[in-house]
Order: C-alpha cells, then sequence, then structure tokens
C-alpha cells in the first residue's frame, strides 16, 4: 500500500521491535537530491502554457519559452476521492526552502475559491508565490488533475470503513495496516485541524516505555492516564458513547502532568503552554463550537483538555451533551446547502480546579445525571503521584512532564498494529475486544451499583480494556494486574464523592448515620418496661431474621420520618429492602408486626424494622439479598 505515509506490519511476533520507516519519503522524486536544475523538468510534466523546474513554475509565451514566475516549484501528484461522500481534492506537492520536499492534501474547491486563504497556506509552507499571479498559480494547478489517478482521501484520522472488513487506521503521517491492502489512503483534514501538528513520534516504543511510562508505575492515577491515551482507538469496537473523565483538585497538583502522560502514547505530550503550536494538549478556553472541531479532529483518539473553568460558552451542561453526542450541528454554506457536519468519537480527558458539575451549576444551575455520566468527575487532591521512586514529588514530576515533552508518539501507533495484527478484520476485532471488554467490566462491577452507576463503570471498563490490552500486545510494560487495580483506584476515588453513589446506598448511609448518632434516643425492649427516652425514635430488640438471631431497630413512623432526612420514607424503605437491611413479615408491607410493652402493657404494632448489619456494611462490598428479612416471626419478638 502507497500513500502519504504507510506502515505494514511484521510479519514477526508482537514483542520484537516493529521498525518505522515512515519518515522516509517514498516516490523516486522525493528521495532524489535534486542538484539538477532541469531534474523536475524531466521528472514532471508541466500543464500546457507553464513550465515547471527547479527554479519555479512558469507562464509560457507562444514562443514556449519562459516569460514570467509564478512561483517556486509546485505541483500536484493525484486527485483525492473522499471514502464517506465522494467529493474529490488534489495532493500538492512543493519545494520548500530547505529543499526538502513536502505535501499535502486540499480539497478541490480551494482552486476555485476567490479568497486568498489557500495562498496564505502555501506561503505559510514556504510556497513563494509571486504577487498578482495567484489564479494563475491555482490555473496551474488545475491543469494537472486531468492526467492523474485518483486515490482515497479522509477528512478525519482514525478506523475508515472497507468493503471486506479490513482494519486500517490513518494518522496525519501514515496509514497502518495489515500490509496487503490495495486501497491507497490519504489524510486531507480540515484546514486548522490541530491534530495534524501534534500527532508524530519523536522517539521509538522502547525509549518512551523507558521514559515516561516505567515512571508512571506505582501511580494508580498516572496508569490510568497511559490507560486513557490507548483508549480511543477502541471506541469503534465497545461502542460506548463518546465522553469521558474530568480530573479536578487544587492547583499544582499534578492535573496537567496527568495529560502529558495520556497524549504522550499518541502524539506531542508537551504542555499546553509550553509547546502550544505542537501540543496534543488543548485549552477549555474557547467556544462550543470550536470545541466540535476539536472533537473531529481527535476521532478515534484522545480530546486533552486543560482548566475547565475557562470554557467560556455559558451552557456548560449543552457543551458536555454535545461533546459526547458524537456529532456536531448541522449547518448551511454560504450556497444555503447542507454542510456536511462534524462527527466523532473519542474519549475525553479533562482537568481543572472545579468539578464539571460546579461548572455546569455555575452556568444553568442545574445539574442533570445524565452530563454527570457523560463527563466524569474524579476527585484528586492528593492522589495522582504518590511513588517517585529515587526522585523527591518535585523533582519526579519536573523530570516526568520534560520526559513526555521529549520522547512521545510511539505506543499508540504500536498499539494499533499490534491490533491489527492479533485480529486481521474489523468483524474478529470487534468480537474479541468486546468479550475482553465484558469481562473486565465483571471485574470491576460493583454490588448495589444502579443503571447510572455501571453506565458510569462501562467508561471505566473501556479504559481498563485499553490498558489490559496494550499490556497483553507489548505496548504497555505494565502487568495487568496493576491496570486493573490502578483502575479500580480511580473508580473508589469517583465513588467517594456523596453525589456519585447509588441512591440506595446513600439511602442505607444515611439511616446508618441517623442511627449511630441517636442509639440513646431508641429503648431496649425487656419484659418489664422502662422509662422511655426523651424524643423517642424507636426500639431496640433481638430476634430472628433470615434464619439467624441479630439485632433489629424497630422505627416509629415519626422516627423513621426524621431518619429519610425529608425523603419519601417508603421510597427509603425500597432503598433499604433492596439492599437486605430492611426486615419485613408481610410482603405486601414495608413494616414489620412487632410486639413492644409499652406503659407496662404489651401492644402489637407495625415498625420499618432495620437488621444490625447496616451498622457496618461496606458501600463498594456489602451484596445485600435484595428481598430484607422474611423469615422471622412477629411472635418471638
Amino acid at each position: 500500500m502507497e500513500g502519504n505515509k504507510i506502515d505494514s506490519l511484521p510479519a514477526a511476533t508482537t514483542a520484537e521491535r516493529v521498525e518505522d520507516n515512515s519518515q522516509v519519503l517514498t516516490t523516486e522524486l522525493e528521495n532524489a537530491s535534486i542538484n539538477d536544475s532541469s531534474f523536475i523538468q524531466a521528472m514532471i510534466k508541466a500543464p500546457s502554457g507553464f513550465k515547471l523546474d527547479d527554479t519555479g513554475v512558469y507562464l509560457v509565451s507562444s514562443d514556449e519559452k519562459a516569460s514570467k514566475k509564478i512561483s517556486s516549484p509546485i505541483w500536484v501528484t493525484a486527485v483525492t476521492e473522499d471514502q464517506i461522500d465522494g467529493s474529490v481534492g488534489v495532493v500538492i506537492a512543493w519545494r520548500d526552502l530547505k529543499k526538502k520536499i513536502r505535501k499535502k492534501a486540499f480539497p478541490m474547491d480551494a482552486l476555485y475559491d476567490s479568497g486568498a486563504d489557500f495562498i496564505k497556506y502555501l506561503g505559510k509552507a514556504s510556497v513563494i508565490s509571486s504577487p498578482g499571479q495567484a489564479n494563475n498559480l491555482k490555473k496551474y494547478l488545475l491543469g494537472f488533475v486531468e492526467d492523474l489517478p485518483f486515490i482515497g482521501s479522509v477528512t478525519k484520522l482514525g478506523w475508515i470503513d472497507s468493503d471486506n472488513e479490513e482494519l486500517i487506521y490513518v494518522l496525519p503521517e501514515r496509514v497502518i495496516d495489515s500490509g496487503d491492502s490495495n486501497q491507497e489512503i490519504i489524510f486531507q483534514p480540515e484546514q486548522h485541524s490541530y491534530t495534524s501538528g501534534s500527532i508524530y513520534s519523536s522517539c521509538d516504543y522502547y525509549k518512551w516505555s523507558e521514559k515516561v511510562a516505567y515512571l508512571c508505575s506505582g501511580n494508580p492515577m498516572l496508569v490510568f492516564a497511559l490507560c486513557v491515551g490507548y483508549s480511543g482507538c477502541l471506541m469503534r469496537f465497545t461502542g460506548l458513547e463518546a465522553g469521558g473523565f474530568n480530573i479536578y483538585g487544587r492547583s499544582s497538583g499534578g492535573k496537567t502532568t496527568l495529560l502529558q502522560v495520556a497524549a504522550s502514547v499518541m502524539g506531542n505530550g508537551s504542555a499546553p503552554g509550553g509547546d502550544p503550536y505542537k501540543s496534543l494538549i488543548q485549552t477549555w478556553n474557547t467556544t462550543g463550537n470550536a470545541l466540535e472541531a476539536l472533537a473531529s479532529a481527535a476521532n478515534d483518539g484522545i480530546l486533552c483538555l486543560d482548566e475547565i473553568h475557562t470554557c467560556n460558552d455559558h451552557d456548560f451542561g449543552r457543551v458536555v451533551y454535545n461533546l459526547s453526542g458524537g456529532r456536531g450541528k448541522a449547518r448551511l454554506g454560504q450556497d444555503a446547502d447542507l454542510k456536511k457536519s462534524r462527527s466523532w468519537r473519542l474519549i475525553v480527558l479533562s482537568t481543572g480546579e472545579i468539578s464539571s458539575r460546579e461548572k455546569i451549576l455555575d452556568s444553568t444551575k442545574k445539574v442533570h445525571s445524565g452530563q454527570l455520566l457523560r463527563l466524569i468527575d474524579i476527585p484528586a487532591d492528593d492522589n495522582i503521584i504518590v511513588d517517585t521512586g529515587k526522585y523527591n514529588p518535585a523533582e519526579f514530576c519536573d523530570l516526568l512532564k520534560k520526559n513526555c515533552s521529549e520522547y512521545f508518539g510511539e505506543a499508540g501507533p504500536t498499539f494499533i498494529k499490534m491490533l491489527i495484527y492479533k485480529y486481521g478484520d474489523s468483524y474478529t476485532a470487534q468480537r474479541e475486544i468486546a468479550k475482553r471488554f465484558d469481562e473486565i467490566y465483571r471485574q470491576l462491577r460493583l454490588p448495589n451499583m444502579e443503571r447510572e452507576q455501571e453506565r458510569a463503570l462501562k467508561k471505566f471498563a473501556h479504559i481498563a480494556t485499553a490498558g489490559c490490552l496494550a499490556s497483553e500486545l507489548g505496548g504497555l510494560p505494565l502487568d495487568e494486574s496493576e491496570i486493573i487495580s490502578s483502575v479500580k483506584h480511580v473508580v473508589g476515588l469517583w465513588l467517594s464523592e456523596e453525589a456519585n453513589l447509588p441512591v440506595k446506598v446513600k439511602s442505607a448511609r444515611m439511616v446508618r448515620e441517623f442511627i449511630q448518632k441517636n442509639l440513646s434516643r431508641f429503648q431496649v425492649i425487656k419484659a418489664v418496661n422502662d422509662v422511655p427516652p426523651p424524643n423517642l425514635v424507636g426500639y431496640i430488640h433481638e430476634g430472628i431474621a433470615n434464619g439467624q438471631t441479630q439485632k433489629m431497630f424497630l422505627f416509629t413512623d415519626d422516627g423513621f420520618r426524621e431518619a429519610c432526612g425529608g425523603q419519601n420514607p417508603y421510597q427509603v424503605a425500597q432503598d433499604l429492602k433492596e439492599m437486605g437491611f430492611l426486615h419485613i413479615n408481610d410482603t405486601h408491607r414495608p413494616k414489620a408486626k412487632h410486639t413492644v410493652y409499652i406503659g407496662g402493657a404489651q401492644q402489637r404494632s407495625r415498625y420499618f424494622t432495620l437488621l444490625n448489619p447496616i451498622l457496618s456494611f461496606d458501600e463498594f462490598e456489602h451484596v445485600g439479598n435484595g428481598t430484607g428479612g422474611t423469615n422471622g416471626n412477629a411472635n418471638n419478638l
């Protein structure tokens, strides 16, 4: 397969080193040393009316003599056809001021545009055009079109669809496939696609492993960030919606370092302020419309966004929904035709000093649970860098940040090569990766989770799947056990926030805390009545539930209403029943019958009855039986 920059998989084991010769331009002209002024002219036939040689492009007079110079050497090598909508473009090559051959794909309408943007772009890329010759330059380039071959083009990075289910992944400077494809593909991005200049390699995989990946080991959040770096290219196979994670905490806690670690997997891991034109890390300081362009440019990869508080869109909740929706707004062009809307599959990794919840509340005063599932908040004040080895924390952080800006960009492509080598076609990849995802999700799944928490856990499982596959295929030098442990650690941080707990777990925690704080307001049931405590909320007694004798807390209606803190007592009772803490002896009622002694007299009444294990349950490990205690006998109480 030929094209912009092609990598073929090695016919060797995944443990062997994958040599990347993609920096070497492959055409005879591009490999040649141009010392002869007639060399370009001999290799490339200029359109009628023009002359091309090593010195530039010229208009040709009727006697076939060059008359006026149009520009420095430039020509067209192929016509592109978009794989989605069939629109065409051109691949333009030129010799820059350093005598190097460069090339780039442009949409065809750039050659018909009356504006100066196209000429300005060429000027920035070292094409020296003569003043007043813009139209002649465009006419000259159009003159190549009829006699050139067609090649496929794509406007986005990532996986492309193939009739035979072949796995092909497009990067700005290379296309990764099995090596057996007859399909020639070139990347033809939007003019201002930031990933065009930020996704590239500065070293081989082994150097990155030594300088970045090994330093992250022992630091769960850094390991999590590494896994995020690999995760975008799996979105096609797990079928998850776009979205991601917002890691927030106080300043100087290492949050930007997390972004750099994740970014270094696929591209330039420099801090956004250190190398803003090449860094893969962007900032939230932009509009919702501009974020669409950023998301589209990061398709099948990750979108790293720093400083969430700087987003200036007045409705941040809408921004979150749009990012996770995977498709931009439909818009009309200048001719009133509907323009092709942007689309993307990606994982967002965001950082800042505030949570996305706070940011949404700041703009709209209301948070929907769906928004928090799309951009999951993870608190991380002192949890990012915990194991610095032989370095003190400041030295470790500085070293890791420096290494991310110097060694980057090859781990992700190596992983993609290995995926293609292992699975062969997209059908097999989807089936096998989905199976692996299900296995890992079962490892991460917690008891008592509700639908919303399970949706969030699937995002965590996606990250863990990416890390485990990278480890298994030799693309990440960390053990799977550390990867799973690290992701579980981050899940724990997420659930440490009260708002992220399942409703029934919050109900159990609320009632537990009430009992612990108000034990003196319960009266112990005895055969001889004691003086009840002031502000009585219920009774304590031992009875049989679930086939065994255990302590029970019998709430009066008023006492249980107080324990529910203003929530519906019957809904709270249902939550406690699902967790196995509510004892019932009538399947149709939430309250159980008990006999108590009040004022020396025996009385039989119904009470909200909670079992003693509620005082010691672990929110993340307790497994309730989901039915409550149903084996007790009221007469035994």
